[in-house]
């Protein structure tokens, strides 16, 4: 095993909360009269980060509605739509697969870390991570200042980096780490594809291009 670290994301990558994500936003969206989210290939090809910018697209006007404002109310939404949120096929056996081979397994999200650990117990995973690490804040600006002082507290060896989105990609670069992106999160094959990274559809082929 050439990597002693192995980086998580959370939302779309462990957990498949992605009809949460697209039926919390519609919520919103429905309270305001404006148009809703009507399909998952629609949500992948506008979804990005920071949050905010994923609004913008959406036509939200922060003049009427505050960002934070409307962070507190979709949370509060996805606190109800997430409880359906299942983990996505495979997750268990690659984390065991990497625990067997000793590589440090590390949550790192830009979800808030209360919300964060209280998913991870009730998906009953939380236990096979050495280190959870999350926002202290709801509105998902942004995890590269949380990875900038992990990588300058922990100081670690080789590392790989799942995630499923353009921000975990810049996350992986800014910690010297592979990335593989999967295609059951939050954004399109087509946007990850642009990355140059391998973009694979189940944690299934993980292993396979770490063996090979």
């Amino acid at each position: 095993m050439r990597y002693t670290h192995v980086i998580w994301d959370f939302n779309g990558t462990i957990v498949n909360d992605v009809e949460a994500g697209i039926k919390s936003e519609n919520v919103l969206l429905a309270r305001r009269g404006m148009p809703l989210i009507e399909d998952v290939d629609y949500y992948r090809s506008i979804f990005t980060f920071p949050i905010v910018d994923y609004y913008k697209k959406l036509g939200h006007d922060f003049t009427r509605d505050p960002y934070e404002k409307l962070s507190v109310e979709w949370t509060e939404q996805y606190a109800i739509f997430s409880r359906e949120a299942k983990l996505n096929e495979g997750v268990t056996e690659l984390l065991d697969w990497f625990r067997a081979r000793g590589c440090r397994q590390i949550v790192l999200s830009a979800s808030e870390r209360g919300i964060l650990l209280a998913q991870l117990r009730d998906l009953g995973v939380l236990d096979r991570f050495d280190e959870v690490l999350g926002l202290d804040n709801i509105e998902a600006y942004s995890k590269l200042d949380l990875a900038r002082e992990w990588l300058a507290r922990e100081k670690p060896g080789p590392m790989l980096l799942l995630g499923d989105t353009e921000h975990d990609y810049e996350t992986a670069r800014l910690l010297g780490a592979d990335c593989i992106l999967l295609t059951l999160g939050h954004q399109s094959r087509a946007t990850l594809e642009r990355l140059g990274v391998p973009v694979l559809d189940s944690f299934a082929e993980v292993r396979n291009i770490i063996d090979n």
